[in-house]
C-alpha cells in the first residue's frame, strides 16, 4: 500500500515532469485520482493574438482621437438615412425605421418652414382642453384646426406654424421631403424636437 510522504515529498515529485502522485486513499485502498505536473500549470495565453485585444486597442485609439471617435460614434447610431430630392444632402437619423405614433399615444405636428417637429402625449392637458380625450390621429378637420390654433409659433425659425399636414424638411435645404412616410401615424425625428408636454408651446 502506497504511503503519503507529505508536502515536501509531493513538491519533490512535481519537480519531475514525467512523475505523478496519487493522493492518499479515504478508506486506506487505493485511490484512482492522478494529480499530475501538467494540470497544475496554468494556461500560457498570447494577448497580443487575441481579436478582443485588438478591438480594445482599436477602440482606444479612436477615443484618444476626438474627430475619428466622433466619426465612429456617429456612424454607430445612425440607423437610417434620408436622401433630399431638393439638395441631395443624406441625413443619418438614429431610428431604424419610422416610429408609429399609435404604440406610445403620441400627437406630432411638423413646422411648415422648417425640419422641426412638436410631440405631445394623448393625456396632455392643454390638448385635452382643446378636443377631449382623444387620440392626436383620430381627429377630424376641425378638431385638428382647433389644435393648430392653439399653438404657438415654431420656436425653431419663429416664423413657421405647426401644422398636421406638414410634411418633415430636409436639416439643410428645409424643402419638403414628400412620401417619406408610409401614413399620417408614422414619423421620424430629423430635426429639432420639441417637447409639447414640457415647452411652452401651448396658447
Amino acid at each position: 500500500m502506497d504511503k503519503f510522504h507529505g508536502l515536501d515529498a509531493l513538491a519533490t515529485d512535481f519537480d519531475d515532469p514525467a512523475s505523478e502522485k496519487r493522493s492518499p486513499p479515504a478508506n486506506g485502498g487505493t485511490s484512482s485520482l492522478l494529480v499530475q505536473k501538467s494540470l497544475l500549470e496554468p494556461p500560457r495565453v498570447d494577448y497580443s493574438r487575441v481579436p478582443a485585444q485588438r478591438n480594445f486597442n482599436q477602440t482606444n485609439r479612436r477615443r484618444s482621437n476626438p474627430a475619428v471617435f466622433g466619426e465612429y460614434r456617429e456612424n454607430l447610431l445612425a440607423k437610417m438615412e434620408i436622401t433630399c430630392p431638393t439638395c441631395s444632402t443624406v441625413t443619418k437619423i438614429k431610428q431604424a425605421r419610422p416610429n408609429h405614433a399609435g404604440f406610445s399615444n403620441l400627437g406630432f405636428l411638423y413646422c411648415d418652414s422648417c425640419p422641426a417637429i412638436l410631440e405631445f402625449h394623448s393625456y396632455n392637458k392643454h390638448f385635452m382642453a382643446l378636443v377631449g380625450d382623444k387620440h392626436p390621429w383620430s381627429l377630424n378637420a376641425l378638431e385638428r384646426s382647433r389644435v393648430e390654433d392653439g399653438l404657438a409659433g415654431c420656436p425653431v425659425c419663429v416664423e413657421g406654424r405647426f401644422r398636421f399636414g406638414a410634411t418633415p424638411r430636409c436639416p439643410r435645404c428645409k424643402s419638403a421631403i414628400p412620401n417619406l412616410l408610409p401614413d399620417e401615424e408614422h414619423y421620424v425625428e430629423i430635426g429639432p424636437v420639441i417637447d409639447g408636454d414640457k415647452e411652452k408651446i401651448w396658447r
